[in-house]
């Protein structure tokens, strides 16, 4: 059988995004899963479209009325470009918690960044129930389900704020620490190629052009997706994993430093300073109540020694 444009394109991104996940997950490790969780981002999104193009072309070779892999492949096209924006969230929290511990003031911070992520990933979800309500509408014609559009709405609204956090951010690029600076070069430069990736996610979800919808019929949707998408997505990740093995590798100290490790007081720490401070007050109290117990348990044993030597 011969493949389609479609089946050579999903070869292609398995060709790609193979070295790509092992890539993504040496510099998740090298970083850190929790101190940089736009590595770990990178490593979701990589392995989605492997999943993406392995669905594309094991539906060559399923029954024709087999819906299934169809629809999971448009679900996963869809869902993977949250995954792309939660990478360049995850990145730019990073240039934020670099700013703040080198004495900068923005009006982003990095845990504003990290509650933007949590929406990202409710619009990602929301996409996937979207995905399976499209699919059961298939019989009837393919319709675009109401959670697949607010799922988008949140994903757009998430890459609306990491281009506002950059352009702000790149005010205060003196405060960021040696060698990070190319993080933030990085999510600027990768911006007009995820806008043009999110174009082509708005026109196959909001518009209704058959041209961009994989069960339009038409031969020129394969021509916009690798155009629009798959190459846009490409660039993206090499710009990310080239600048992330450029990257100096923070030591554990370093990280207690900036406030990386959750339940650090610092600035952009993953919990708040607040939190932070009545944990450590609690810590104190406990400390002081042992000191207490045991001058106590001292007295009393000196008093116990003065009476058996009487």
């Amino acid at each position: 059988m011969a493949l389609s444009e479609l089946d050579s394109i999903s070869i292609a991104c398995i060709a790609f995004y193979t070295p790509s996940l092992f890539i993504a997950s040496y510099l998740a490790y090298i970083h850190g899963y929790k101190r940089n969780a736009g590595w770990l981002y990178l490593v979701i999104f990589s392995f989605v479209r492997l999943m993406t193009a392995s669905f594309q072309l094991a539906s060559v070779y399923s029954d024709p009325g087999n819906i299934n892999l169809p629809i999971g492949t448009q679900t996963l096209l869809g869902i993977g470009v949250s995954a792309l924006v939660l990478t360049m969230l995850g990145l730019l929290s990073r240039v934020l918690e670099s700013i703040d511990f080198g004495g900068g003031n923005t009006f982003v911070k990095a845990k504003h960044v990290r509650w933007v992520q949590v929406f990202v990933i409710i619009g990602m979800i929301l996409g996937i129930v979207g995905g399976a309500l499209s699919g059961s509408y298939l019989s009837t014609g393919y319709t675009i389900a109401v959670e697949t559009k607010v799922g988008l709405g949140f994903m757009i609204a998430g890459f609306a704020i990491v281009v506002i956090s950059t352009v702000l951010t790149a005010f205060q690029v003196k405060k960021v620490e040696k060698g990070e600076k190319r993080l933030l070069l990085a999510v600027g430069v990768a911006i007009p190629f995820a806008l043009v990736r999110i174009v082509f996610s708005c026109m196959v979800v909001f518009g209704n052009n058959s041209d961009f919808s994989a069960f339009g019929g038409s031969t020129k949707y394969a021509d916009y997706l690798l155009g629009m998408a798959i190459i846009m997505e490409m660039v993206c990740v090499v710009i990310f994993e080239g600048v992330g093995l450029t990257l100096r590798r923070r030591s554990k100290e370093e990280s207690r430093r900036v406030g990386d490790w959750v339940g650090q007081g610092a600035k952009g720490g993953l919990l708040s300073g607040r939190l932070a401070g009545l944990l450590k007050r609690g810590r104190e109290r406990r400390s002081r109540r042992r000191e207490r117990w045991a001058g106590r348990m001292g007295v009393n044993g000196g008093h116990q020694i003065q009476q058996e030597a009487v």
